[in-house]
């Protein structure tokens, strides 16, 4: 429970970024086909699939640990 807190807690700034404002960032616009898009960086792969599904096209991902190795 611990855990899921401060995980919570981490990616809270990426995902109000993201998500929650009520007006789009400067030089980012949804409807714009030249949008810039955020970049994040993720540690494992399954936090890199939830942030796109989260951000959609309008993030650009990055995992650290590249798939089928392990984080430790």
């Amino acid at each position: 429970m611990v855990a899921a807190r401060r995980l919570v807690a981490l990616l809270w700034p990426a995902l109000h970024a993201i998500g929650f404002l009520g007006t789009p960032t400067v030089g980012f616009s949804q409807t714009s086909s030249t949008a810039q898009k955020i970049p994040v960086v993720v540690s494992i792969a399954p936090i890199a699939d939830w942030v796109r599904n989260v951000g959609g096209e309008g993030v650009e991902v990055t995992t650290l640990v590249p798939p089928g190795t392990s984080p430790h």
